[in-house]
């Protein structure tokens, strides 16, 4: 009798989704690592500003990652726009009027 044996379903080594899978890892490490880090280095700021810092330290990184790279630009398609209007109008009242 023969055996049956299921198709091996590994992608291969530069697959985005294997490649997807290693930097969403990676990121969590680093954010993971980074805040602890970031409190020892900054003991006496708000904790609002050491946020700020961390989120504009990484909007530069990835900024100056993409430059690098070359990635194409990133954008919302036309039918976003409103949605996303409508959500930073919410949020500003919100933080306004509560």
């Amino acid at each position: 009798m023969k055996k049956h044996t299921r198709p091996h379903r590994s992608r291969p080594p530069g697959h985005p989704a294997r490649s997807g899978v290693w930097a969403a890892l990676a990121a969590a490490l680093l954010f993971g690592a980074g805040t602890p880090f970031a409190k020892l280095l900054l003991a006496g700021v708000d904790p609002w500003l050491m946020a700020g810092l961390l989120y504009l330290g990484s909007g530069l990184g990835l900024g100056i990652y993409r430059a690098l790279r070359r990635a194409p630009r990133a954008g919302l398609a036309p039918g976003e726009w409103p949605w996303l209007a409508g959500r930073c109008w919410r949020a500003a009242w919100w933080v306004r009027w509560r």
